[in-house]
């Protein structure tokens, strides 16, 4: 019974943090601690194949040009989709993310030849921006955890384009999501010259990302 009570006190308390967490941007520390574990069924450790998101990354690479695109990736996370683009030998110039355990996975993930791609950033600062000559950004699971997610899109210069996805779903550490493609498009049409925006289910309960792709208005 006293080991009943404690599980009970400890899946109530993880509970607790879940709903503390809905809604709200988390520092870097609370990401450190999600990618030092490997995340939910560990997915930043598998290769990005086996990744619940590679269809989602197929359909983005999908609107790549090898010969044209210079890619800044913001929130790069572990390094998954960077891999998949250096080894198909997109130009991806650099990603960025504010968790120190990201950017070591993903130099790990990436190896040595490619190390100096990521590097530790905060996208609310300006200097990322100007640090590399890039013409494409990639934001992958990144705008919804944002307070202030416009401010990070004022960041990018006019005519970029830019490849972001979003959820339809809730989950700890969401700031937002988006039920359909209408409210993606009322949110970000201000800043975007939106090309397309398309639903990936991601698994029977019906979660989905959508992937939208548009350029930065002035």
């Amino acid at each position: 019974m006293k080991i009943l009570s404690m599980g009970l006190r400890l899946w109530q308390r993880g509970i607790r943090a879940i709903r503390r967490d809905l809604g709200k941007e988390c520092d870097a520390r609370y990401y450190d601690r999600r990618y030092k574990r490997g995340g939910d069924r560990q997915e930043y450790f598998k290769p990005a194949e086996e990744c619940v998101y590679f269809p989602v990354w197929q359909a983005l690479i999908a609107r790549l040009q090898k010969d044209r695109d210079r890619i800044l990736e913001l929130g790069c996370g572990p390094g998954q989709l960077a891999v998949l683009l250096l080894r198909g030998g997109y130009q991806y110039l650099r990603g960025i993310d504010f968790s120190r355990e990201a950017i070591a996975l993903a130099q790990r993930t990436a190896g040595e030849s490619h190390r100096d791609k990521f590097v530790l950033g905060d996208l609310y600062d300006a200097t990322p921006y100007r640090e590399v000559d890039y013409n494409t950004i990639i934001c992958c699971e990144v705008l919804e955890h944002l307070e202030n997610d416009l401010g990070v899109l004022d960041m990018i210069r006019p005519s970029v384009k830019i490849l972001g996805t979003l959820p339809n779903y809730p989950s700890r550490a969401h700031v937002r999501h988006f039920a359909d493609e209408a409210r993606i498009r009322d949110r970000y049409v201000s800043r975007l010259e939106f090309r397309t925006v398309e639903k990936i289910v991601l698994n029977p309960r019906g979660n989905a990302i959508f992937l939208m792709e548009g350029s930065k208005k002035p």
